[in-house]
């Protein structure tokens, strides 16, 4: 990681249940119009697509993989590079066989369905696997050589989000850096009715960091925390949040069950300046359980009357 660092994910591999993600999945495009041929067909493919992607997900544990990283920069132009811990006798060119298509593959048509390492050469053209120190990373010639060139610079923020990230097998870290803050706020100076609208600043200037981990099923839980500059901005966040989510319940009402009865679980909490989002174990909201928290909306709105005065 640099200073031009602005995310970092890291994916704790394993092999998904494809049938569970499947359906949510389905319900998910119901609830944004997707039409029912075009779920069909792609719960037609899903499963050789998820048997495909197992299979690709047994060798790389087979050869020592166990975490991969993807590390975003924004310096001249915007890249993206992955980095293989190698633990142990993980088996380095083992491992960048799978990451980094052969060349013949590479000049053919993409694999159907889509396997991993065809995705890998669609995110980073001209992708390399080399070994430096003790990671493998995959990246184009240029950004192989930086990196071999260069002093990582410390970037204790990024370690910090990530730890709050907890152990979940999937968790993102952001944090964005000024010419981030910068652009966002001019190509969007206010932000969309949906969410309440008011100056975009809520955001590039509140938002210090934000960490997302997931537990993908038969757990499925979702946790969500944002660092905002202090406490009177977590709150202004806040109110942006319980918008986002009544319009995200909204939408799937009545149209997707499964995803209806998850995102009732959802909580908003702030405490001091630090904003959670927490969304319930869904394997308990997918077994038909309709219990969920209360409805909010009369907390929801009473919030958004307080908070109106400071968004004129």
């Amino acid at each position: 990681m640099d200073d031009e660092t602005i995310a970092v994910v890291r994916l704790k591999v394993s092999p998904i249940d494809v049938d569970r993600y499947i359906a949510f999945i389905a319900d998910a495009g119901k609830a944004w119009g997707v039409s029912a041929n075009d779920l069909e067909r792609a719960g037609n493919v899903a499963p050789k697509q998820g048997a495909v992607l197992n299979e690709w997900i047994g060798k790389f544990i087979q050869a020592g993989g166990k975490t991969i990283y993807a590390v975003v920069d924004l310096g001249d132009a915007p890249t993206v590079r992955l980095a293989v811990p190698l633990e142990g006798d993980a088996d380095a060119d083992a491992l960048g066989r799978l990451l980094v298509p052969a060349g013949e593959r590479a000049a053919t048509q993409p694999a159907d369905p889509p396997s991993p390492d065809g995705i890998v050469s669609e995110l980073i053209p001209d992708a390399r696997a080399e070994v430096i120190g003790r990671t493998l990373v995959v990246a184009t010639p240029y950004v192989l050589r930086s990196l071999k060139r260069s002093v990582p610079a410390p970037r204790p923020e990024l370690e910090a989000v990530l730890a709050a990230c907890g152990d979940a097998p999937l968790a993102i870290a952001i944090t964005p850096i000024e010419g981030v803050r910068t652009a966002a706020a001019l190509l969007l100076p206010r932000l969309p009715k949906e969410v309440g609208g008011g100056p975009t600043s809520i955001v590039t200037e509140g938002v210090r960091w934000l960490a997302l981990s997931y537990d993908p099923p038969p757990k499925a839980a979702l946790h969500v925390t944002v660092q905002a500059k202090d406490a009177n901005a977590a709150g202004e966040l806040r109110r942006i949040g319980e918008d986002a989510l009544e319009e995200f319940k909204d939408r799937v009402r009545g149209r997707a069950p499964s995803l209806d009865r998850f995102i009732r679980t959802a909580s908003l909490t702030v405490a001091g300046d630090r904003l959670k989002l927490d969304i319930a174990d869904q394997n308990t909201v997918l077994a038909g359980d309709d219990a969920g928290p209360p409805d909010t909306r009369a907390r929801h709105e009473a919030s958004r009357a307080k908070s109106a005065n400071n968004l004129r």
